[in-house]
């Protein structure tokens, strides 16, 4: 039989009155050392308590005396105490058993219930799985009953008859087709670099439908906020109902200020220089009028 490897021991055990009256007597700690000691070799054989050297030969006080370095007539007395306490009971060979093992260490129905938790948990998985199963069998064939069809969408107007097909064809992974080297293109590569087949027939249809100026906005609108997606340009011209509006950032804003306020002091100053001009040439005019001989 497999031994043990620990054993119960329950919390207040020296509240416990047997355990008080063993150490209420001359030398009862042992009596306690003695209890433990029989509970160790219980474990060690785990034969339902029984403590012996072999089923045929019982553990002997002389042993149990050797084995704690005590006298055989003293460990004698302490089996005689805990035999009172209905702690142990020995039969008529000295075989030693346990009265209270089922209390201290029950291995055996742990075990059984142990066993009992697997096969519970084991059934309850095996009952779920049967049950997703019979729920997927039903929508799986209610699938494959009822195909739906898709419905083929109309062609937009004002589309070449190339595009549309090339529409069309781009739906399936195998055929990409190959973008036009056209405006909205070609200023996408120098605000991004590189663009793929699908990215430039998605570029074109955007220019058919908004426009070439605002797409072309959209992708500077794009760029600034560091969306390299092309469905984020088609958010900025949806939003802005094709008319988007580029921010300007701080530092432009200054700029554009500064050269606006530079250009009215320019048009002010030229304004100031032109009337002093004029007030300069009508001086000089009445001067010469003034220094003229009367009689001329």
């Amino acid at each position: 039989m497999k031994r043990l490897s620990w054993l119960k021991t329950k919390v207040g055990l020296f509240q416990d009155p047997r355990i008080m009256y063993m150490l209420s007597q001359p030398n009862g700690d042992t009596y306690v050392v003695l209890w433990f000691f029989l509970k160790d070799l219980a474990g060690a054989i785990n034969d339902n308590g029984l403590v012996y050297v072999s089923a045929q030969e019982p553990m002997t006080t002389s042993l149990i005396a050797k084995a704690m370095h005590r006298r055989k007539a003293f460990i004698e007395k302490a089996l005689d105490v805990l035999e009172q306490l209905d702690l142990i009971q020995r039969d008529e060979m000295g075989m030693i058993q346990l009265l209270v093992w089922d209390d201290i260490q029950d291995y055996q129905k742990d075990e059984h219930r142990r066993q009992q938790t697997r096969q519970r948990v084991a059934r309850c998985r095996a009952k779920q799985k049967e049950r997703q199963e019979k729920q997927q069998e039903p929508a799986s064939e209610t699938a494959s009953a009822t195909k739906p069809v898709m419905p083929v969408p109309p062609q937009e107007k004002n589309v070449p008859a190339e595009n549309v097909s090339a529409h069309s064809v781009s739906d399936s992974p195998q055929a990409k087709p190959e973008p036009t080297d056209t405006t909205v293109i070609s200023y996408y590569i120098q605000r991004f670099g590189q663009v793929n087949s699908l990215m430039g027939q998605r570029l074109l249809e955007l220019a058919d439908d908004w426009g070439i100026e605002p797409v072309c906005k959209a992708i500077d609108i794009a760029r600034d906020n560091g969306a390299n997606n092309i469905n984020y340009i088609q958010a900025v011209l949806v939003n802005s109902n094709g008319q988007p509006q580029r921010k300007e950032n701080p530092y432009a804003k200054r700029e554009r200020e500064f050269d606006e306020y530079f250009d009215e002091m320019l048009r002010k100053s030229k304004e100031l220089r032109f009337w002093e001009n004029a007030e300069n040439d009508d001086d000089g005019r009445n001067s010469a009028g003034n220094d003229s001989p009367a009689g001329a």
